[in-house]
């Protein structure tokens, strides 16, 4: 399974919450936990970033229903940590929620009845932010922290159950349950089809502590000492590996023109560094007439974007008996592309493609349907041959004939993204400067880099890999180096298309106002003709009329939804289109990643 993990993602539209935990003393107890949670705050996870890529951020069309009007219905909360993987997980735990009758997705934490967490524990950044938000959810219980200077006295004003469930669920319940007395309940994989029982069940557990007037410290200390089952923190796990669910019931917690369509889940790969196959099970394909049907089904509630997802994604179908069903990933983007039921599909994106399994049908499928963006992600971790045998990834030799390949189908209209591990075990200067040249010359045109980060249970956190470890400090100086690389890499690829005078085509994510579009403006200092050029009117007149004051905000198909850094502002666009219309646009300037662009057609309006 390659390394793609992207920031926590937050639900749209979501409000920060209100009271934060105070940092806690260290964690004590088995490897794993241990101190993620003493004097660690990472900014809230709950609070999305207004900067951030996320089309969260923007002002968008949101599912999601007032929570004012469901009065007599549980509200649930869902805090996305981690990958799509996670947030596909949490749009169908909360479809089926939502399809019983008795509960309702409130989009606020801070209005919850329940906060879900789905957590990440892919490395330890990962999951220290979800136990920051586990934090942040039961801050929600007590009185603001400006009411009372004693945080220890602050008094529960309110029942809201916390339930924790992803990754970490699956990986540490034990553990998240006698160290976080804070967390009513922990529910693994699966048993996501019984999260009613468990939000009843802590909601029951809660509601009689409200009624006791306990403080913080004294509904802690009762969590941690008692005997009683009834209060004790209920963990329901399950087997990793389970069958696929029924997917295409869905709550989505954002943007309706954007969607992951999962193809696959699991991994049958055994990279050193990674933890995932241990808790995700193996690899399993989705059946291919069910993920048509899901995906017909997210089209038809307006996704006009389909990201596909696994860890995977290229080796979809690769473990069915070709006596049984030959098709394979190939198949699957052809009917997508040619089913009436896709007419509106505009993009289909291809993620977390490991560097094997792209076979010749799958890279000429890639090259000839329009609507597959030829911009591929391949986590390829590494550029040194000797690293790569250590992390027991495919060669260099290998995954270059692969790029070989690719660009000889797609030609120039081709563009990569990859994410490497820096500072790996055994990893010497030599090799950090061959994976250096490597992305330099490569030339990605997104991408990102991750510090290594030992894992337990894994063979890279064990001898003899372990005992070959690099010091803290020189990996931290590598991965920086690397992200310095990869930067430069992607603005040098802003520039190109900028000098090349593109056209490019652009999905449009949401709107804000020019007076709040000003993290793009410092580039022009006080040039009034570089403002009055970005301000111009459309050039097609016939196909964009009328005037506003509102600036479209939107992707080309280098970004995914969540995860990569750059936006694409057409302040030109004098009719701000609904999300998910694609727009083509002439690249007028460039701010690092971001690209200003004056819009010359309408390639797709969408409805």
């Amino acid at each position: 399974m390659g390394v793609n993990m992207v920031r926590p993602s937050s639900s749209s539209p979501r409000a920060p919450l209100g009271a934060r935990a105070r940092s806690r003393p260290p964690l004590g107890g088995a490897r794993g936990l241990v101190g993620l949670v003493g004097g660690f705050r990472c900014p809230s996870a709950l609070s999305p970033s207004p900067t951030s890529s996320d089309v969260s951020s923007l002002d968008v069309s949101s599912s999601s229903s007032d929570s004012e009007n469901w009065s007599g219905l549980t509200k649930v909360s869902v805090v996305l940590m981690g990958c799509s993987k996670n947030t596909v997980d949490a749009e169908v735990f909360m479809g089926h929620l939502e399809a019983m009758g008795r509960y309702v997705y409130e989009p606020n934490p801070a209005n919850a009845d329940a906060v879900i967490v789905n957590t990440c524990s892919f490395v330890e950044e990962a999951k220290r932010e979800s136990i920051d938000a586990v934090l942040d959810a039961a801050a929600l219980r007590y009185d603001d922290e400006d009411d009372d200077d004693d945080d220890e006295e602050r008094k529960v004003r309110r029942d809201v159950a916390v339930l924790v469930t992803g990754c970490m669920a699956q990986r540490y319940a034990g553990e998240l349950a006698s160290l976080l007395p804070e967390v009513d309940a922990v529910v693994g994989f699966e048993e996501y089809e019984q999260l009613s029982v468990s939000i009843d069940a802590a909601l029951e557990r809660q509601r009689a502590r409200t009624g006791n007037g306990e403080t913080k410290a004294e509904a802690a200390a009762a969590a941690a000492t008692t005997t009683d089952a009834h209060e004790k923190t209920s963990v329901r796990v399950g087997k990793a590996t389970v069958p696929f669910r029924e997917e295409s019931v869905r709550t989505r917690l954002g943007a309706a023109h954007t969607a992951y369509l999962r193809v696959a889940e699991g991994c049958d790969h055994t990279c050193t560094f990674c933890s995932i196959p241990s808790f995700r099970g193996s690899f399993r394909s989705k059946p291919f007439d069910n993920t048509l049907d899901e995906a017909a089904s997210l089209v038809k509630s307006g996704a006009r974007e389909l990201c596909l997802i696994a860890e995977d994604t290229n080796q979809y179908g690769s473990d069915w008996d070709p006596a049984m069903d030959s098709r394979r990933l190939s198949h699957l983007l052809e009917a997508l592309s040619t089913d009436s039921r896709f007419k509106d599909l505009q993009w289909i994106r291809l993620l977390y493609c490991y560097p094997s399994y792209f076979t010749d049908e799958l890279v000429d499928a890639i090259a000839s349907l329009p609507k597959v963006l030829k911009h591929i992600d391949i986590p390829l971790q590494h550029a040194s041959e000797s690293v790569l045998r250590d992390m027991r990834r495919p060669s260099r030799a290998h995954a270059d004939s692969i790029l070989t390949k690719l660009r000889a189908a797609c030609g120039e209209k081709l563009t990569l993204r990859s994410t490497f591990i820096s500072g790996f075990p055994g990893e010497t200067e030599q090799d950090h400067l061959e994976l250096l040249d490597y992305v330099r010359d490569v030339g990605f045109a997104r991408g990102g880099c991750f510090p290594f980060s030992e894992e337990e249970g894994t063979a890279a956190a064990d001898a003899p890999l372990a005992s070959r470890g690099v010091d803290r400090e020189t990996v931290l100086q590598r991965h920086g180096e690397i992200l310095d690389a990869m930067r430069i890499s992607q603005e040098n690829f802003a520039d190109e298309l900028y000098r090349k005078d593109e056209l490019v085509e652009v999905m449009v994510d949401g709107t804000m106002h020019e007076e709040d579009s000003t993290f793009w403006r410092g580039s022009y200092g006080t040039d009034a003709d570089a403002a009055a050029k970005v301000f111009s009117r459309a050039t097609n007149p016939s196909a964009i009329t009328g005037e506003s004051t509102l600036v479209s905000v939107g992707r080309t198909r280098l970004d995914s939804p969540a995860g990569d850094d750059a936006r694409v502002l057409l302040p030109g666009l004098a009719v701000p289109l609904t999300p998910g219309g694609v727009v083509l646009g002439r690249v007028l300037t460039v701010d690092g990643l971001d690209l200003v662009c004056e819009p010359v057609d309408v390639v797709y309006r969408s409805q």
